[in-house]
């Protein structure tokens, strides 16, 4: 009996939802290299992208009561010709693969013992319910002898009318032999850099950063630029994001330190409106790697968040001046001129810039630039 309840209470442990603040980490590095026999296991993996782009089921929603059952047809109809152009262009590359691999690769460096590579729980058959399924998943585990399990699920689609990409992973590193929990995190990784009007919590894309107004088509350009050259683009967003994903979480786990995973770090962060912690993983991202533009640029987002506008504004022109055609932080000063500093021909001068190099457009922004220029 004794030892059912300490079984129950282990797994109770792990069906907790992840808090930002569970207290002090352990030294993770340390318990890959005590490890008898560690082993990790993966899930989520597809041969193929979600593809959520069609606006029209949101763009309906955002009307009471109206055409609920039309709109998720015009979306199904709309994703499924873009998934099937997507999945020609990218041919026969292999994405689950590339995500197996590479996290396989960067784990084998934690434990020169080797790690085991064990299956996920795929099925409850056999069971009354998912947490009985995982309890026999990790008893067996233990008995075979492993006594370490990073257990990892990621996900991977293209959002919204302009072809986002989002990576995510999730997990959690057990401690079987002592039936503890060392590590649990969730990581979302959206690779394109902040703006000044970015927001996450918006109802029409929960998935992506929400940064311009809903649009009625799909964005034909950012299509082609995604699928042209065998969708070389494409390929690179998501082996970029892979990467990003799994160094963030390596990090978190204390078992790396290395700029893109504080900078993702960072990024999830602020979309928590953690902004004191988002700065903090930035500079750290930014000291290990002084050229990494793109958390310089979401630093000076940042340091607006947190009040401080000038200092952003001087980050951000600082980012200009070593990469003119850096279009986020044109966007950004463009945005706090007009917003912070009401100077309508500076704003005007770097939305103007922004455009020019294929920053998304701001109704927002145009409207306020039109009350400046107005009263002048």
């Amino acid at each position: 009996m004794m030892r059912l309840g300490a079984t129950i209470g282990f797994l109770c442990a792990f069906s907790c939802t992840f808090a930002a603040d569970a207290g002090p980490k352990k030294d993770l590095k340390q318990a890959f290299l005590d490890a008898r026999q560690p082993a990790w296991s993966i899930k989520g993996e597809r041969q193929e992208f979600k593809v959520s782009v069609s606006p029209a089921g949101r763009t309906l929603g955002m009307i009471p009561r109206v055409g609920g059952a039309l709109g998720t047809g015009v979306d199904y109809l709309v994703n499924e010709h873009y998934r099937e152009e997507i999945r020609k262009a990218m041919g026969d590359y292999d994405l689950a693969g590339f995500v197996h691999s590479y996290l396989a690769k960067r784990l084998d460096a934690f434990a020169p013992q080797g790690l085991r590579k064990v299956t996920p729980l795929i099925s409850t058959a056999g069971y009354s319910n998912e947490r009985d399924a995982e309890r026999a998943r990790l008893e067996g585990l233990r008995a075979s002898g492993v006594d370490l399990l990073l257990d990892l699920k990621v996900k991977y689609g293209i959002y919204g009318p302009h072809f986002a990409m989002r990576f995510d992973v999730e997990g959690k590193l057990l401690d079987l032999a002592k039936r503890r929990r060392l590590w649990l995190g969730s990581i979302p990784v959206v690779p394109e850099p902040f703006r000044a009007d970015a927001k996450f919590e918006h109802f029409l894309l929960k998935h992506v950063a929400y940064v311009h107004t809903p649009r009625l088509v799909a964005d034909q350009e950012a299509m082609k630029r995604l699928t042209e050259n065998d969708a070389a683009l494409l390929k690179a967003d998501f082996e970029n994001a892979v990467e990003g994903g799994i160094s963030a979480a390596l990090c978190d786990m204390g078992l790396l330190d290395e700029p893109l995973g504080h900078y993702f770090l960072g990024r999830q962060a602020f979309q928590k409106k953690r902004y004191a912690k988002a700065q903090e993983q930035f500079v750290r991202a930014i000291n290990l790697d002084p050229t990494l533009r793109d958390a310089q640029n979401d630093l000076s987002v940042t340091y607006a968040r947190l009040g401080a506008a000038d200092k952003a504004m001087e980050l951000a022109a600082k980012i200009l001046s070593e990469k003119p055609d850096y279009a986020p932080a044109a966007f950004n000063l463009a945005w706090w001129n007009a917003f912070d500093k009401r100077s309508a021909a500076e704003a005007r001068r770097y939305y103007d810039l922004a455009l020019s190099e294929g920053t998304l457009p701001s109704k927002k922004l145009e409207h306020r630039l039109k009350k400046l220029e107005t009263k002048k």
